[in-house]
């Protein structure tokens, strides 16, 4: 089978390729009056003659003139005036450019179409696909012109491929549509499809006869071919909304991501292409051809044409190989509610310089100077309002979201920060997700001391047996654990399937995800809180306890330290032995992890002393320089487990300062951690050490997550973490910058961050 479509393959080439040699040369042939004959001529009702036969469109001139050579005399006369007799030369129908980007149209089209068959060769729709393509380059290749000077077969053939792959353009479109993503059924079936190729097929012919009558003088005939014609375009603007509805219908049924993104980039390439040639040059055609403005005759330039063409194959060869190369979603969502918004604000403008001219009677004076002025500070003042009203719509319609996310959730947020107890947690988080994404049932659990799901609040409106398992299925769809930062699970959120039938999308997972990280947070809170208040009475022994914990944590740290000096000395003679690469690579991963453990372990030995007000700095003179390139030789094994790149940019003055260079030490080692701790897509992170008169600067900056601006001054603050989800995903205990914060005051240094939230931290240390 795969060696017949290889062979079927291979002739449709041979044969397209000859085809598109042959009609590219005659179209540099194809002739036409100049502009401003055509002007001139269509600006009376007089009608006149060409070569002594009557014209009445632009149409028929087209025709005529693919029978005259370029810098042919033609006879023009008024059949008002049959005397009068004017000669004008023929020009080329294209220009240079328009011939250049016709090539590269037709480029474009069978290129694409061989390679999506070329990268997906066992795949039907990418068949079809290269089908599309081939009929679509045909007809932008082999267009009526320059057929003076061939032989009757060459012109039959020509005009037959030109007239067939007009008809069929829509037909093979649609053909695709009905196979890609997914597979759509036709209302007859493949009895239509058959039906539509028969009947291109006869037109076709009918249309290479009607024309090669013409084209041999047989002027009765014109009528006829161009009324045929129009049929076609009407057809090809049919075929082409059909199309669009289909994929709008698969847009709907797409069950997942994958064939959502497909249709939505098909859509975009369809509009851009197609849509926009049935909008701007069918229909126009069809109803007139021509919009009349300031005493001149405009169609749409040929050059437009061919570049709103070319973006529709892209798309859809984008859809069936590498639809998940940019944001499709976005990039349409975006598309419609500016055209949209665009459309509404040059209605309003029409609308009422149209009244004011017509009902008020304002001059022209009035309308330049004052009028349309006024209409644009209108228009100006009204785009926010109409983008958002638009936005919402086509969000609502179009991409599945019934609700302003940010909006939502701050509604809720703000319901739960008020909350005063667990139970009427419970009772929002299931009111709010009941109304907003309307499940058959939403239960809230809390896991009981005993670790068993007691419900806490229910909100159903079928009837549900059994509620009393968390990870039932039926009658729940999908359940989220609430797990607090340190992952102590608090409960359970259970949603079950929604009443619409309709699949929870991305946006509705994120608002569930959230909604559970918060109860998670609330729940420990007053859990916290419970616990606080159940030991008040106990708070001069809780007093007591927490100066023997500070013992206990220092001795048990001491402790730890012994072994793990062990171990890492061990490790170290180990490795220096290993002639296994293998082995190389497992203890360099004990080394590295046991630094680790020893950097932390550091940091706790050192809080605790600050707790106690007992740290002690030993200040001598410190080579800026040397304690950085130390540091960083030290965080060697942890930037490279996290894929990060290290920049050092120090002074070439070889700074110093009068300080604690262990402690310093330990500074710069936090500072690292956290940028490689927060570092987001682009794990870049620099240190700078800069020499000023009297002072030296000492700056870590990374690209990550950031932090909001409000929060800078909290992170100081022992134990403080963010509650962002980007943060909550980073382990740590939050005394990395306290300690910092603490050696940098004890040196009478400054510290200040600098910090957008999703563009990266730059902490600046200055030591005077």
């Amino acid at each position: 089978m795969i060696g017949t479509m290889r062979i079927y393959f291979l002739l449709i080439n041979v044969v397209t390729v000859l085809l598109l040699i042959t009609g590219i040369i005659q179209q540099t042939k194809k002739s036409t009056l100049p502009e401003s004959t055509l002007i001139a001529l269509f600006s009376t009702d007089s009608t006149f003659t060409l070569n002594n036969k009557p014209i009445t469109s632009r149409s028929e001139i087209e025709v005529l003139c693919d029978g005259v050579p370029i810098d042919s005399a033609v006879s023009i006369s008024r059949t008002l005036n049959p005397n009068s007799v004017e000669y004008v030369k023929t020009i080329s129908y294209y220009s240079g450019v328009e011939f250049i980007l016709l090539i590269i149209c037709v480029i474009v089209f069978y290129v694409l179409g061989i390679l999506v068959y070329i990268l997906r060769p066992t795949d039907p729709a990418a068949w079809m696909f290269f089908i599309v393509m081939i009929v679509f380059s045909v007809l932008i290749g082999t267009s009526s012109g320059g057929v003076y000077d061939l032989p009757l077969a060459v012109i039959v053939l020509l005009q037959f491929s030109f007239h067939c792959s007009y008809v069929l353009a829509p037909v093979v479109l649609l053909h695709f549509v009905t196979v890609f993503p997914f597979h759509q059924p036709l209302v007859f079936g493949r009895k239509l499809l058959y039906f539509l190729y028969a009947t291109a097929v006869v037109i076709g012919v009918t249309m290479t006869y009607l024309y090669i009558a013409v084209t041999e003088h047989q002027n009765l005939w014109m009528s006829t071919y161009l009324t045929l014609f129009q049929i076609v375009r009407f057809m090809f603007g049919v075929l082409i909304v059909a199309s669009v509805v289909l994929m709008l219908r698969c847009l709907r049924k797409s069950e997942n991501s994958a064939d959502r993104n497909k249709v939505l980039w098909m859509l975009y390439g369809i509009t851009v292409g197609p849509v926009s040639f049935l909008l701007l040059t069918i229909i126009p055609v069809y109803f007139n051809k021509y919009v009349v403005f300031a005493e001149s005759t405009f169609r749409l330039d040929d050059s437009l044409q061919l570049l709103l063409f070319i973006a529709a194959p892209i798309m859809f060869a984008i859809a069936i190989v590498r639809y998940k190369m940019f944001t499709i979603e976005l990039i349409v969502n975006r598309s419609v509610v500016y055209v949209g918004v665009s459309g509404l604000l040059l209605l309003i403008y029409t609308t009422l310089v149209a009244i004011l001219t017509s009902i008020a009677h304002v001059n022209e004076q009035q309308l330049l100077f004052f009028v349309i002025p006024l209409i644009i500070i209108l228009n100006v003042l009204l785009f926010l309002p109409a983008k958002g009203v638009i936005q919402r719509f086509v969000d609502t319609k179009f991409f599945r979201v019934q609700y302003d996310f940010r909006k939502a959730y701050t509604g809720i947020l703000s319901k739960l920060q008020n909350a005063l107890g667990k139970e009427e947690v419970a009772e929002i988080v299931c009111k709010e997700v009941h109304a907003l994404l309307k499940p058959e049932i939403v239960v809230f659990f809390e896991i009981d001391q005993q670790s068993v799901a007691i419900a806490l609040s229910v909100q159903t409106q079928v009837a549900i047996s059994n509620i009393s398992e968390p990870f039932s299925s039926p009658p729940y769809e999908a359940t989220y654990s609430l797990l607090s930062e340190q992952g102590t699970l608090y409960g359970y959120l259970c949603v079950g399937k929604k009443r619409s039938g309709q699949q929870y999308n991305d946006e509705d997972i994120d608002m569930l995800v959230n909604i559970s990280n918060q109860s998670a947070g609330l729940l420990e809170r007053f859990s916290l809180q419970e616990n606080i208040v159940l030991q008040r009475a106990e708070s001069q022994r809780l007093t007591e306890l927490n100066e023997l914990k500070s013992y206990f944590v220092s001795g048990v740290t001491h402790e730890l330290k012994t072994p793990l000096t062990s171990i890492k000395m061990f490790s170290e003679m180990l490795l220096q032995q290993s002639t296994s690469e293998k082995s190389t690579k497992y203890l360099s991963i004990i080394n590295g992890e046991t630094e680790r453990l020893t950097r932390l372990i550091n940091n706790v030995l050192d809080y605790s002393k600050i707790e106690r007000g007992v740290m002690e700095y030993h200040k001598t003179d410190c080579d800026v320089n040397k304690v950085v390139r130390s540091v960083t030789e030290l965080m060697k094994y942890q930037i490279e487990m996290n894929g990060c790149s290290l920049v050092l940019m120090l002074s070439e003055n070889n700074p110093h300062i009068y300080a604690d260079p262990d402690g310093l030490t330990e500074v710069l080692i936090n500072l690292i951690s956290n940028a490689i701790k927060y570092s987001a897509d682009e794990k870049y992170i620099a240190v700078l050490t800069t020499q000023h008169e009297s002072s030296v600067e000492i700056c870590v900056s990374d690209k990550g997550v950031g932090i909001p601006a409000d929060k800078v001054t909290e992170i100081f603050k022992p134990f403080y973490r963010l509650k962002d989800m980007q943060t909550a995903r980073v382990g740590g205990a939050g005394l990395g910058l306290p300690l910092v914060k603490h050696y940098v005051d004890a040196h009478n240094g400054t510290i200040a961050v600098h910090s957008k939230v999703g563009k990266g931290t730059e902490v600046i240390i200055t030591f005077e």
